[in-house]
């Protein structure tokens, strides 16, 4: 699945999309080249089609989950949830990721959020 980056700026209720990349890369270098980043800015990734691929696997039993987990894999919270977005957002100062997966089940969703913090851990970005 094709995915887009989006750069947010955001500031309570104030919030913008300034750009859409192709990748991860480009979005970091327009942010680092224009210098229009601060803490309240993210780069977001989002799959294109998915709320598709959302709908056809909830019919097929799947739910949307909220995970909350430490950076050692301690989870915080797991429950079911009605959102209809699906992503995850981690940071490193706080020794955190978390956002909605889709899953069978609660072990289900546990594994991916855990397999992406492996991922990010790997990177140095966790």
């Amino acid at each position: 699945m094709t995915s887009v980056f989006l750069v947010t700026k955001s500031s309570y209720s104030d919030y913008s999309i300034v750009g859409a990349f192709s990748t991860k890369e480009k979005a970091q270098k327009t942010i680092d080249t224009l210098s229009i980043y601060d803490v309240n800015d993210a780069i977001d990734e989002y799959k294109l089609d998915e709320l598709d691929t959302l709908v056809k696997k909830i019919k097929r039993g799947y739910k949307v989950y909220w995970i909350m987990m430490k950076s050692d894999g301690n989870v915080e919270q797991c429950s079911d949830s009605k959102e209809i977005g699906l992503w995850l957002n981690h940071s490193k100062d706080k020794g955190m990721i978390w956002g909605y997966v889709l899953a069978k089940n609660d072990v289900q969703a546990v594994k991916i959020v855990n397999d992406k913090r492996a991922q990010l851990i790997a990177r140095g970005e966790l």
